[in-house]
């Protein structure tokens, strides 16, 4: 169960008020992120500011299309609310956000989303991605995986595996910075293959910078409510504005429970400044 305190509760007021603006193409009252239009099979467009550019792509899927699934439906209640609370946080920093849900949280639009988010980024800008909903696992088919499992994003049209995150990411613009955050099962490593060795990691053509807070180990649960999840509620109670990445994460941690132990990861060349840098700025 969820611990909530009055900011929380403030917040999901302000979001169930608003639900479901985005997806018409209308913004909450006081709220001013950027025009985009958004469709199923087309992603928002983001206008370049001058500046440090900071964009986020937010993801949430309450169920999944049962035809991509063998007739399952992957009812995951709480994974709009999630979504919702995350992109305010993002917005109340200054950062352009879309979000995509459900039917619109395809394989393609959100791979799609993502280019169209980083389309005029440059080294220091900084890209945030968040996911809550399902992840999975399936059989590893290049060996490129010490347990034998890919992990996976279970998105409205079918699976999106960890292998295909990976070749997405070395395609960023050198230098970006990436905020990764996954509130799904099997999350420890879904943004990349497990190492073998720290030297196997890292493609050399990756250019990229990327800090991962998952909400649980590959072969774990996460675990949340119709109010939102597990991981994503200690996110928000954590946040403090002026916190850098790693404190953000330690003070989440402790306030999750025994059975769900978050995971923090680094991928590519991660600067000291960006590690110790405020988070969202």
């Amino acid at each position: 169960m969820h611990t909530k305190n009055c900011a929380r509760i403030a917040r999901i007021g302000l979001i169930i008020a608003g639900i479901g603006a985005i997806l018409a193409g209308c913004t909450s009252p006081g709220l001013s992120p950027p025009t985009f239009e958004l469709a199923p099979d087309q992603p928002p467009v983001f206008h370049p500011v001058d500046g440090v550019c900071r964009r986020a792509v937010v993801v949430g899927l309450t169920a999944v299309d049962p035809r991509a699934y063998r007739g399952w439906r992957g009812d995951c209640p709480g994974c709009d609310i999630d979504a919702e609370v995350f992109a305010l946080l993002c917005r109340e920093q200054g950062l352009q956000v879309a979000e995509l849900h459900n039917n619109h949280a395809t394989r393609d639009c959100v791979i799609a989303t993502a280019r169209a988010a980083w389309s005029y980024m440059t080294a220091g800008d900084l890209l945030v991605v968040y996911i809550s909903g399902h992840g999975g696992q399936i059989a590893d088919t290049d060996g490129d995986e010490t347990d034998g499992q890919d992990e996976t994003l279970c998105l409205w049209d079918g699976q999106l595996s960890d292998d295909v995150l990976r070749s997405l990411w070395q395609d960023l613009p050198a230098g970006l910075r990436v905020f990764y955050v996954t509130d799904t099962c099997n999350s420890g490593t879904n943004y990349k293959l497990k190492p073998r060795s720290m030297r196997g990691v890292i493609p050399r053509d990756y250019g990229g910078q990327l800090i991962h807070f998952g909400g649980c180990a590959d072969g774990m649960s996460s675990y949340g409510s119709d109010s939102g999840g597990t991981w994503t509620t200690a996110l928000i109670d954590a946040w403090h504005p002026g916190d850098t990445y790693r404190q953000w994460y330690e003070k989440a941690a402790i306030r999750m429970p025994r059975e769900q132990i978050p995971h923090y990861a680094e991928y590519g060349q991660v600067t000291s400044k960006f590690r110790h840098g405020v988070a969202l700025r």
